[in-house]
């Protein structure tokens, strides 16, 4: 399907579009339905919508085939077979032909005036390769339950964005809610086996390497945490992966440049602590093993930790501590948390609100 044409050019004159907006989609026909609207209705009308679907099942491929019979905009790439998710995130990109990508979920919310927002910023600071504004968290029912904003300034460079995402565990970029300018991404790609849920923190994190990062301080888009989203998982399996996901981009990082030892060396420490503060704060917020339900420090959704998962945090949480100071400290929680005593620590940390924790460890 052709692009549409410029708003102002004579009849018949096309133009490539400006922004692509990519959604990658599986099975999700009941939310997509929700979303369709906001991204057509988007006051930056220079789009190319593109919808790659993910061989569903449900009635997705006849919800879109509507949808783009009223959108000129639209296209739509059907996949015979499931290729995976990170590959259909890939699919997007590579069949996108703006000069800013957006990927957007099918099952957030997004502000008419995001893309707006997003493109006089980028036009505003060529240096940018990235740019993402805040954002809240909402549940099925489209309540707020968390807020999402980012200590970052509008513009710095990328590897400061690197040191503060592994020393905060937190990135001021999300997908969905970026935007990516074109010639930052390159031939940069999703690795189809990057863990779920980070493998866009590589992503960034290549731009970076050569590009700064804009932030908007504005709420312009939501995230979305329901029982079907794959991101709701507990706090050791994200630590797990959080791990191995950046573990292997500082191993790239050093053998890519010999001169990157140094920074990885900081990153990895940066990781390291973020980690081992993260899993004391949770396993001492959860209370005893099966016990507590709760958000985790991630802000993601609820979660309970089995026995034997409370078992392997403590494993994981060992093998993180380092000096004689985070030795101690493990040692005396262990012991703490074979006594009742842990049940009053869980109530403290319970009340405490997140981002005074996040600050007094130094998770920022």
């Amino acid at each position: 399907m052709n692009p549409p044409t410029t708003a102002g050019a004579p009849s018949g004159r096309l133009k490539p579009p400006l922004v692509t907006i990519g959604i990658p989609t599986f099975n999700r026909a009941r939310f997509l339905k929700r979303m369709l609207p906001q991204v057509s209705n988007q006051t930056y009308r220079n789009l190319e919508i593109l919808i790659s679907d993910n061989a569903s099942e449900d009635e997705t491929q006849a919800l879109c085939s509507e949808w783009a019979s009223r959108d000129s905009r639209i296209r739509l790439l059907r996949h015979p077979k499931n290729i995976g998710l990170y590959p259909n995130h890939n699919a997007c990109l590579e069949a996108a032909r703006g000069r800013y990508l957006c990927l957007f979920h099918d099952d957030e919310q997004y502000t008419p005036e995001m893309i707006d927002r997003y493109v006089a910023f980028m036009e505003a600071h060529p240096e940018a390769g990235l740019l993402c504004s805040d954002w809240e968290l909402i549940d099925e029912a489209d309540r707020v339950v968390a807020v999402r904003q980012a200590e970052a300034p509008p513009l710095q460079t990328g590897d400061a964005y690197v040191a503060q995402t592994t020393r905060s565990g937190r990135s001021s970029l999300n997908c969905p809610g970026t935007m990516i300018r074109r010639e930052a991404l390159n031939g940069i790609r999703f690795d189809p086996e990057s863990p779920l849920g980070f493998g866009d923190f590589i992503v960034w994190f290549r731009i970076a390497e050569r590009w700064s990062i804009g932030h908007l301080g504005e709420r312009l888009w939501r995230y979305r945490i329901h029982s079907e989203a794959l991101s709701d998982r507990s706090i050791l399996e994200m630590a797990r992966d959080f791990q191995t996901a950046v573990g292997s981009y500082l191993d790239r990082l050093e053998q890519a440049d010999p001169r990157g030892a140094a920074r990885a060396k900081c990153f990895r420490e940066n990781v390291r602590r973020y980690l081992f503060w993260s899993l004391i704060y949770e396993l001492c917020r959860h209370g005893r093993p099966g016990k507590r339900r709760g958000q985790t420090i991630f802000d993601m959704g609820s979660y309970r930790l089995s026995p034997v998962e409370v078992q392997e945090a403590w494993v994981l949480l060992e093998s993180l501590r380092r000096g004689w100071g985070e030795r101690l400290l493990f040692g005396l929680l262990e012991l703490i948390s074979q006594t009742p005593a842990i049940g009053g620590l869980a109530r403290l940390l319970q009340a405490a609100p997140n981002r005074w924790m996040r600050r007094l460890l130094g998770l920022r």
